[in-house]
């Protein structure tokens, strides 16, 4: 059995949506995310670990963490349209 815990962090990244079926497309540039590991649905993850029976101090872990994030939509929204459409 084993139990983990840790911090999450997330750094900005660009975002890009394709809609094939409408042929519109969207680009956000520099978008930042939110982790909200806590809330609904909880994130989850698998752990597989093996122990060698000639070495019972060394074995081999895999680790699979579900992380989410969301973006800060609005914040992007804003930045790109006053990107396209400068105030004057």
């Amino acid at each position: 059995m084993a139990v983990y815990t840790g911090a999450s962090r997330t750094q900005s990244s660009d975002l890009r949506i394709e809609m094939p079926d409408s042929g519109s497309n969207a680009e956000f540039q520099g978008v930042r995310w939110q982790a909200r590991p806590f809330e609904d649905a909880p994130y989850y993850g698998l752990r597989i670990s093996y122990f060698p029976r000639r070495s019972a101090r060394l074995g081999w872990n895999l680790d699979f963490t579900h992380y989410k994030m969301y973006v800060l939509m609005e914040t992007a929204v804003q930045k790109w349209w006053h990107e396209r459409y400068p105030t004057r």
